[in-house]
């Protein structure tokens, strides 16, 4: 009988090929529905999301003070926030900081923004982040955005 077979060497090398590309495949799978699944709750978290900034007598709180941006913020959304990210626009460059402190639903905060060039702000913008598969997310969605702002 002269019957030809694979040999018991190729046989493994085949069977760990097949199992890594396998191995390959599922993994690619399980990471694309990982991102998809990130994706649509970091949006719909986001939709959740949203401040508003406190007003007295119809004025908004947000002054300068010293050399400080202070503004008083309210967490009027469905999720907690683990901060805020303020950018401060003035004619020649951006100042952006995250500043994390939390604000719980409904909370009310005051925030103070230490800042040198406080007279030229041109323009303040303040965005929530929220916290997810412990990931900071910023939402530009939901952001505030104030000019003329005042002497405390």
């Amino acid at each position: 009988m002269n019957k030809k077979a694979i040999s018991p060497l190729i046989s493994t090398i085949l069977l760990i090929l097949l199992a890594a590309s396998l191995g390959g495949v599922v993994i690619s799978w399980g990471k694309a529905n990982y991102e998809l699944n990130y994706e649509s709750y970091s949006t719909n978290s986001c939709n959740d999301a949203s401040l508003k900034v406190i007003s007295f007598e119809g004025l908004q709180q947000v002054c300068i003070e010293e050399n400080n941006l202070s503004f008083i913020i309210e967490n009027n959304g469905g999720i907690d926030l683990i901060g805020v990210k303020i950018s401060i626009l003035n004619s020649n460059y951006i100042f952006s900081k995250n500043i994390y402190s939390p604000l719980s639903i409904a909370e009310i905060k005051k925030i103070n923004v230490p800042y040198k060039d406080i007279a030229k702000i041109r323009k303040v913008i303040i965005v929530p982040i929220i916290k997810y598969a412990e990931k900071e997310i910023p939402c530009p969605i939901k952001e505030i955005e104030l000019e003329k702002i005042r002497e405390c």
